[in-house]
């Protein structure tokens, strides 16, 4: 699939092409720009119109230009990338230049992406997931992914150096159901209604990330759609679930009973 054009009201997404190299040189090299996002090394023009020349061939992956006004300049860019179709998977990221940042423009640019990868076809990619990294120096971004709906996963500790402090790199997400709940929100114009709990992690039980369970909790399993039904994307498609995986005759530790060794064992139903 080529890159689409996609409108939102402030502006456009458009593709990248030749005529962005100045500008992508420009970004890849502004020393908060490669702060935020952990860039090491410059990025030559040579290199920039290279890629900007090149980058709408390549495969599994959408480049656009995030434009406003009407104008065609290139005011930062938005990528889709690791696009996995058998896993229905891709990573997210936005990175907008000095000058034009607060202004909503990250904001519906990761709207406008989001609703392309969800999107069904074929318009839309019709993925599961989407993901994407912050660096915990960017409170800015972690803030503004979180208030759209993105759920924090998990952290890689300590991945980034910053004046001589290490910080973690936070993993977030968003799958396609999650994304039903964030579009509605959206066209209400609540941003930030839907985070789930306190952002702090001491406040959660170990291995209380989305997809971990927590200590004592049974791990949940995996779902399975029936064989020939259409996938689970918006707008649109009808989705037929399998039955879930048959589960296994609870373990006594799982039903909160007595251990004569350890005592009283939380369970499925316990709350700590």
């Amino acid at each position: 699939m080529r890159t689409p054009t996609i409108d939102g009201e402030r502006g456009s997404l458009r593709p990248v092409g030749l005529q962005d190299a100045a500008a992508i040189w420009a970004l890849r090299n502004d020393p908060e720009v490669r702060r935020l996002t952990g860039t090491v090394g410059a990025v030559a023009l040579e290199q920039a119109e290279d890629w900007a020349g090149t980058v709408a061939g390549l495969d599994g992956r959408h480049d656009w230009a995030i434009t406003v006004g009407g104008s065609d300049e290139m005011l930062g860019e938005a990528v889709l990338d690791g696009i996995d179709p058998a896993a229905r998977a891709a990573s997210l990221r936005t990175t907008l230049r000095p000058g034009h940042r607060g202004r909503g423009y990250t904001r519906e640019a990761t709207m406008l992406v989001t609703g392309f990868a969800f999107g069904a076809a074929p318009e839309g990619l019709c993925l599961h997931r989407v993901g994407l990294e912050v660096l915990g120096i960017d409170q800015r971004a972690f803030a503004l992914y979180e208030s759209l709906g993105f759920v924090t996963e998990g952290r890689l500790r300590d991945t980034h150096v910053d004046g001589g402090r290490y910080y973690d790199t936070i993993v977030m997400g968003m799958l396609e159901e999650e994304y039903a709940q964030a579009r509605q929100a959206w066209r209400r114009g609540l941003f930030g209604s839907l985070r789930a709990g306190p952002r702090s992690s001491s406040r959660r039980p170990a291995g209380a990330w989305r997809g971990l369970p927590a200590p004592g909790r049974a791990r949940p399993r995996g779902r399975r759609r029936a064989p020939g039904s259409p996938p689970e994307c918006h707008p649109g498609a009808a989705t037929v679930r399998g039955p879930r995986d048959r589960a296994r005759p609870p373990a006594r530790a799982r039903t909160g009973a007595r251990s004569r060794r350890w005592g009283r064992i939380a369970g499925p139903a316990s709350r700590g």
